[in-house]
Order: structure tokens, then C-alpha cells, then sequence
């Protein structure tokens, strides 16, 4: 596989302004929710040039934002949205509207599960979770129900949503309200969970990355890797961009002054 840091022509040639990360062992380099500084800055450098950013995260919308989640949820406003619980739930973090996309769990499951797992157990809006260690105790209580649920292994946690539900229909909704087609996107992740934003050859993403750190498997579904681990591969991803977008600037103009008197095509419909 790869580096798209180290073969940095290799980068598409198609126009990319957004980038779309997982969160755990992506973005963060420890446990549990640790972005380092740096990082953070990276992030704001991308935006500042008038940039897309997108989260696409395993974790449950309360536990993101909650005491146990992040340091500072402010620090996540600068995505523009937020796709949480394995394409379950979306949250526009400008606005604070909460966009429920799927059934949430039965709360008679709900209750049996909690009785099993304790404090174990997480409840999102629509997704539930526990750690990896607790799945044949899930499985012991889902019985037959666990046939209309789709079960995803993160980093740390096993996640059941309903099924049809990922983080790839999960992002297509996010597109769609912003308008944005798939073709000018960046994905970048590491786990099971990130594999339908991640392969290729089945998804229309301008360009799928993986952070060092990802499992052989889902390295090889994308089709860069980068040469840093973790959010300093996120990093490594946005200075390439960066970098690659500043020499494409002057020619972009260029285009622009050329073709200005030509009326606009409308942008063709989203096919994630």
C-alpha cells in the first residue's frame, strides 16, 4: 500500500475540500478522548481556507458531548456536521439540531440489556454499545432481535444499529444538506466500522485514506495510507491537501476569469 505522503502526485487530480475522519485512534492518540493541540490547529488551518470538515464517529451522541467524552465539546463545532453512532444520528453543531435517522432501540431491550451489562451498557439515540469483552453477553439477550441489527466492532466497543444503517448512509445525509458531492470528499479512518466509507471500489469518496494505525484489513480497502499514526496522520492527510490546493489556486482562477460569462451547471445529484 502506498503512502500518499511519500508519492504526494498520487493525490487525485479531482478537487477535494472535504474531509471526512473517524474519531477514535483517528483523531485521538490515547484513550479515551485525548486530540492533541496540534491537531486541533491542523483542523483550523483546513477550515480557514473555506474548507469542509465532517466527523463520521462509532461513539454515541451523548457520550461525545457528555462529562465522559471529549475535554471541551466546543472544540467540536468546527465540523460542519456531525455523524454519530455509526450513521444513527447527525448533529449539525452550529445549530444544535439533533437529526435522528434510523428507530431508536426498544426501550424493553433496552432495559433487559441494562440488567445484563450495568454500567457497561451505552445507549445513544439510535445505536447501543458496550466493550468488545461484553458481546456474547449481548448476544446472549438480542436472541432472534439481533437478525435486525447490524453489528459493527470499533476500535474498543462492538455497536448494533439497525440494519442498513452506517456511517456511509450516515454521511449522505450529511452531504445532501450541505450540498456537497461525494467526489470532493477526503475519508480518513481506522477500524471495521470505517470499511463502507473506506473502500474504493464501492464508494465514490474523491480519495479513502488510512491512518498508520489501521488493522492490515482495512488498510488495504483504501487507497492511501498515511505514514504517521493516528491524528498525526489526520495532520499529514490535511497539510498534502493543504499543500496540493495552494499550487492548484492559480490555474483555478485562471479557469474562473475564462469561463465567467458561462452560466453555472447545476451540481448533479448525490449517488453515495
Amino acid at each position: 500500500m502506498r503512502s500518499f505522503f511519500r508519492r504526494s502526485s498520487h493525490i487525485p487530480r479531482t478537487p477535494i475540500d472535504v474531509v471526512i475522519t473517524d474519531f477514535d485512534s483517528t483523531l485521538t492518540i490515547a484513550q479515551p478522548n485525548t486530540v492533541p493541540e496540534e491537531v486541533w490547529n491542523a483542523l483550523r488551518a483546513w477550515k480557514a481556507q473555506g474548507n469542509t470538515l465532517i466527523l463520521a464517529t462509532g461513539r454515541t451522541l451523548p457520550y461525545l458531548v457528555g462529562p465522559s467524552g471529549i475535554d471541551d465539546p466546543e472544540k467540536l463545532r468546527i465540523f460542519d456536521k456531525i455523524v454519530a453512532e455509526n450513521g444513527a444520528v447527525m448533529w449539525d453543531p452550529h445549530t444544535d439540531h439533533v437529526t435522528l435517522l434510523t428507530t431508536p432501540p426498544s426501550p424493553l431491550l433496552v432495559d433487559r440489556l441494562r440488567t445484563a451489562l450495568g454500567g457497561d451498557l451505552t445507549v445513544g439515540y439510535g445505536c447501543i454499545s458496550a466493550p468488545k469483552s461484553r458481546t456474547a453477553d449481548i448476544e446472549a439477550v438480542l436472541g432472534h432481535a439481533s437478525a435486525k441489527l447490524h453489528r459493527i466492532f470499533g476500535t474498543t466497543s462492538v455497536m448494533y444499529v439497525p440494519s442498513g444503517v452506517s456511517k456511509l448512509t450516515g454521511i449522505q445525509h450529511a452531504l445532501r444538506e450541505l450540498r456537497i458531492h461525494p467526489s470532493r470528499c477526503a475519508t480518513i479512518g481506522d477500524g471495521e466500522n470505517d470499511h463502507d466509507m473506506l473502500d474504493r471500489s464501492s464508494t465514490p469518496f474523491g480519495m479513502t485514506v488510512a491512518v498508520q494505525n489501521a488493522e492490515p484489513g482495512t488498510q488495504k480497502l483504501a487507497q492511501y495510507v498515511t505514514v504517521s499514526e493516528k491524528g498525526y496522520g489526520v495532520m499529514e492527510l490535511l497539510s498534502a491537501l493543504l499543500a496540493r490546493n495552494a499550487r492548484l489556486r492559480p490555474r483555478m482562477s485562471l479557469l474562473h476569469h475564462t469561463h465567467a460569462a458561462k452560466p453555472q451547471m447545476e451540481s448533479p445529484e448525490l449517488t453515495v
